[in-house]
């Protein structure tokens, strides 16, 4: 196998040059009368040969080859991070434009792609709690489950301890270090959202609370472009920090609110305080031999040296 074969066309370029020069160089000989070729037909015969390996051995060493495969230990950490989502329809304000909703979004892509290594599951809670993503290290999978969410796919409400209870089965179903990031805009309207949040906080998850909104609020732009009404009135919401400072107390949260920190040092902190466990594994990869080839076409220069000045 070969580590660089996108190199082939440099490789083939060299081969054939060398060709042509070997091709215009015995030419030359040929015109020449044959008794100035046979005054050394040992020395032109030798420096074409060991020019043609040059030119192989250095075309091979390009494209680095390998064979064989070799082990090493390698140290590797890695965390169970659970995004625990508002899919209330009030995100769908656009105090923090465009909306809340994809400002929840574009933290969590941040978040996923500063933590390799690291799992992920993905919770949404409405008038109802559900997992959508079970713990997964596939970015590419998570990320596309992300980009399709909406509130459509919940029945509506906002009843935070429905998305609380579906973080304790997750924490149920896996072990290792977990890390809990709840992002709402802390409008909830149910009363058994801080029981929920205690039984929660005796699993001594790692947990962040972030804040969508502004408290000043804003009107409900729905997907077909209208705005969400009460009696004919537009309806506004606000992001109820009170509520917010409270979930952050039960939980022993640290609080972020996004009006307030810009999106990417929120993600950063989030992503440089995720519980993560070091552990060691062997991993096997092909041996480069490149470095063969190197050396055959240095042996085969000094040949070609040698008999280019006899």
């Amino acid at each position: 196998m070969f580590q660089e074969l996108h190199l082939w066309p440099l490789g083939l370029g060299i081969l054939l040059f060398t060709g042509l020069y070997l091709f215009l160089y015995w030419r030359k000989f040929r015109s020449l009368p044959s008794r100035i070729f046979l005054q050394n037909p040992k020395a032109h015969l030798w420096k074409t040969v060991f020019l043609s390996l040059s030119a192989l051995f250095l075309s091979i060493a390009l494209l680095s080859p390998t064979w064989g495969k070799g082990k090493r230990k390698v140290e590797a950490s890695s965390g169970n991070v659970i995004f625990l989502l508002d899919l209330s329809r009030s995100m769908y304000a656009f105090d923090l434009p465009p909306s809340r909703l994809e400002v929840s979004k574009a933290l969590i892509r941040r978040i996923v792609r500063n933590s390799p290594g690291d799992r992920f599951a993905l919770v949404g809670f409405a008038g109802e709690g559900r997992i959508f993503a079970p713990f997964t290290s596939s970015e590419e999978g998570f990320l596309k489950i992300l980009f399709f969410l909406s509130p459509e796919a919940l029945k509506q409400g906002s009843i935070p301890e429905e998305g609380l209870k579906e973080v304790g089965v997750l924490l149920k179903r896996s072990s290792g270090l977990k890390t809990l990031v709840i992002i709402t805009d802390g409008e909830f309207f149910s009363r058994g959202w801080k029981e929920a949040a205690l039984r929660v906080a005796t699993s001594g998850i790692n947990t962040f609370v972030v804040g969508v909104g502004t408290p000043q609020g804003e009107r409900i732009r729905l997907p077909d472009g209208s705005f969400k009404t009460y009696k004919g009135t537009p309806v506004i919401t606000k992001m109820r920090v009170e509520n917010l400072e409270e979930l952050s107390r039960l939980l022993s949260a640290r609080l972020l609110l996004l009006n307030e920190t810009p999106l990417e040092e929120a993600a950063r902190r989030i992503s440089s305080s995720i519980r993560r466990k070091s552990r060691f594994r062997f991993i096997t990869y092909p041996i480069p031999r490149g470095y063969l080839f190197a050396f055959l076409f240095f042996l085969a220069g000094l040949g070609f040296l040698r008999w280019r000045w006899v």
